[in-house]
């Protein structure tokens, strides 16, 4: 299937175990986006200042978010389409992502 998608933000959240990982994997083999998914990025984090012996920050899940973000918007001009994977809880709620890949799209909730 040619994907003749461009600048399309596909948003999976959900509880932890319920699929969100499979259900990207599904959709990025079909539509051939990449997939930004912020829990890689937050065992990537924890890992590396594990790694180097420092102190893991309490708040690291959301620096998780600052960075799942700061990556949105380099996808966002390289990509164009983009499968975004979290858990997203209500201070880091979904429409700021979509604000960042889409600022001129309101995103219904």
């Amino acid at each position: 299937m040619k994907n003749h998608f461009k600048n399309n933000l596909i948003l999976i959240t959900g509880h932890p175990g319920s699929g969100k990982s499979t259900l990207a994997l599904k959709l990025q083999k079909e539509l051939k986006f990449p997939i930004l998914e912020r829990d890689e990025l937050k065992e990537d984090l924890y890992d590396s200042l594990k790694k180097q012996g420092k102190e893991i920050p309490s708040d690291l899940g959301r620096i998780s978010y600052d960075q799942l973000y700061g990556l949105l918007r380099s996808y966002s001009k390289t990509f164009g389409n983009l499968i975004l994977v979290s858990n997203f809880n209500p201070s880091f709620s979904p429409s700021k992502a979509h604000k960042i890949h889409a600022p001129e799209i309101n995103l219904a909730q």
